[in-house]
């Protein structure tokens, strides 16, 4: 039992002393057009109890392109009514995929591997007095045979045009191609292609012609069918001479997921299994494992490539960990192939760091009802007397119940600048309150369509912020509560690997020391330095704040820094700052820090590029609505 509290007590440590906190935006539309307005609410709560009770008083929120440059960045505060914010979208910004990122200061001690990330598209149809598309030919060689047609905002093409081509990957840029367009508005080149490097590589065409300007960036799209397969033994234990479970997950080049079917064999080449995935590239199977056997699968895609993949090795030493669902009750199964007693052995529970269980192992196999539960991320453990995790599992609780929305207008047909009143009625069989934090976008339903499939406050909350990697349509998890869905969903937790809570260095009691602060409030720092470039200790700094109309006064320490607190101001401003010391000989110089914001990275799989990204009609009214503006 004290061991048992011991362990409670370090998960507590953790989630009170190293609180973990999320981002979701909640934005106004799915996608936009050059010239709009982007706004977004940000929802900012504790990455345990998922309530809007956050310690950090500003989050940053960036839009970025896809070759990774931040276009527009801002620093909202928090207000009685949350974070809220916009960005003016300029006329002239590139049509393409963009992310969309949120984070606080603190949150960059998890990595940005959990800030907020949110792909969006932007059309711009202001911008169109030239229109450029590129189409690419089979793949010979390393090279491809790239095609691009230029034409005028009428759709004429553009003739006798002389460009410029200049391709870059992986920080290096060849020499540009210098070509001129065909009557047909067409210039065609043969396009060498680096299939090995991992970076992003993009096409830029430059046009500077008397009265033709033009710059637009293409992202090459994978040219290659290659794959790959990783298989996942159930609670990443894998032993032999036993019945185990086996999860896989297939991947393309381009990081998105292939259907596959494969076969798996042992060392004398006798097939054991086969199998198929059953959900964006992810299945499972089970089969009886042999001692001192080893396996491996072929794996083929939809268009015909093979490939073969080891599975990893079995162990005859271990435990591992088995789950049955069977309606609203979790069935688990310990298997102990170790010398360590199984009453030596025990059961942890928890979610998003939160201790539900922590019970002796008298009995290897046991059935937890998941209404007790709470939703969302549960991790399962098997430890021993000393605090090693010797195995671990994922799994999902989702509750039927959510709650709903409700609302009602007060008319059915309104007139031109009518007011509208809206009634809303918020249901929760869950909890019996009548508080609630909301948001609401108004568009018109003809243009706008939401995508179904994608994130939303429910899916990011429980599912995808607490998972590394790209989830695709992570919304199709919470569709329905039938039993296909739930075994898709499990799946997804046998194969995304789950690393906010590192629960075998918690149950150790060994915590990562934050290296970013809570930022509590706005700040100015920095350092002043003598002609000789010595620091300038006790020197009085003073700040003239033009938007308070106030002055504020502080001195430099030992080492010559100063920082100037309790400084609040919306959006942008100016501040003047002033050293002066008495008794000096000569001048002194002031350098402030400069903020240093988390590299900018995105992920924007390229098969986007190819959908029908926004309705026409959408950009039309975008258009006309900018020029009557």
């Amino acid at each position: 039992a004290e061991f048992q509290k011991t362990i409670v007590g370090r998960l507590n440590k953790f989630c009170l002393g190293y609180p973990q906190e999320k981002v979701y935006l909640h934005t106004d539309k799915p996608y936009y057009s050059a010239g709009e307005k982007l706004w977004f609410k940000g929802y900012l709560v504790n990455a345990v109890t998922h309530r809007p009770k956050s310690i950090s008083e500003f989050m940053y929120v960036e839009l970025i392109s896809k070759s990774d440059s931040v276009f527009y960045r801002a620093k909202i505060k928090k207000d009685s009514l949350g974070f809220a914010g916009s960005f003016n979208l300029k006329p002239e910004l590139p049509s393409g995929f963009y992310t969309l990122r949120a984070y606080t200061y603190w949150m960059q001690n998890a990595t940005s591997d959990f800030f907020y990330n949110k792909i969006i598209y932007i059309g711009n149809s202001i911008d169109d007095a030239t229109q450029s598309q590129i189409t690419y030919g089979k793949t010979v060689d390393g090279k491809v045979t790239a095609t691009l047609k230029l034409t005028n905002g009428n759709k004429q093409p553009l003739i006798a045009q002389k460009i410029n081509i200049l391709q870059s990957w992986g920080g290096k840029s060849s020499k540009p191609l210098n070509l001129m367009t065909n009557s047909l508005g067409l210039v065609t080149w043969l396009q060498a292609i680096d299939t090995t490097s991992g970076s992003k590589r993009n096409i830029e065409l430059l046009i500077d012609n008397p009265g033709l300007k033009y710059r637009k960036t293409f992202y090459l799209p994978e040219f290659s069918s290659d794959f790959d397969v990783q298989f996942f033994p159930e609670s990443g234990v894998f032993l032999s001479g036993n019945l185990q479970t086996v999860a896989f997950k297939a991947i393309g080049k381009d990081g998105l997921s292939v259907p596959v079917t494969g076969k798996v064999f042992n060392s004398k080449d006798e097939e054991i299994t086969d199998f198929t995935s059953v959900n964006n590239g992810m299945g499972k199977f089970i089969f009886a494992t042999q001692p001192n056997e080893t396996y491996y699968a072929k794996v083929k895609t939809s268009n015909g490539s093979e490939k073969r993949f080891q599975l990893p090795a079995t162990q005859d030493n271990g435990v591992s960990l088995h789950f049955v669902f069977n309606r609203d009750k979790i069935l688990y199964e310990i298997l102990n192939q170790t010398n360590t007693p199984n009453n030596n052995l025990y059961l942890l529970i928890h979610c998003r760091g939160r201790a539900i269980l922590a019970q002796q192992l008298n009995a290897l196999s046991g059935k937890i009802s998941d209404t007790y539960l709470p939703e969302g991320v549960l991790t399962f453990s098997v430890i021993d007397s000393v605090g090693n995790t010797l195995c671990e599992r994922l799994c999902f609780v989702k509750h039927p119940n959510q709650p709903t929305v409700g609302m009602q207008s007060n008319k059915a047909v309104y007139g031109k600048r009518d007011s509208v009143s809206l009634n809303l009625n918020i249901k929760s069989l869950i909890e019996k309150t009548n508080i609630a934090n909301l948001s609401i976008s108004v568009t018109d339903s003809r243009t706008v369509v939401p995508d179904t499939l994608s994130d939303n406050i429910l899916t990011n909350l429980l599912l995808t912020s607490d998972l590394k990697g790209y989830i695709e349509d992570p919304a199709a998890y919470f569709a329905d509560n039938l039993n296909s869905t739930h075994e898709k969903l499990d799946i997804l937790m046998l194969t995304q690997g789950w690393r906010r809570f590192k629960t075998p260095e918690i149950v150790k009691g060994i915590y990562e020391e934050p290296t970013y602060y809570i930022e509590k409030g706005q700040a100015i720092s920095g350092k002043v330095i003598t002609m000789l470039n010595k620091p300038s200790k006790k020197t009085k700094v003073m700040a003239l704040l033009p938007y308070s109309g106030s002055t504020l006064v502080t001195e430099t320490d030992s080492l010559g820094r100063f920082i100037v607190d309790g400084i609040a101001f919306q959006d942008s401003t100016t501040l003047t700052l002033k050293a002066k010391k008495t008794k000096l000989l000569g001048t002194l110089e002031l350098v402030v820090d400069k903020d240093i914001f988390p590299k900018a990275s995105t992920y924007i799989p390229s098969s986007l590029e190819n959908k029908e990204s926004v309705p026409n009609d959408y950009l039309r009214q975008s258009k006309e609505k900018y020029y009557s503006e």
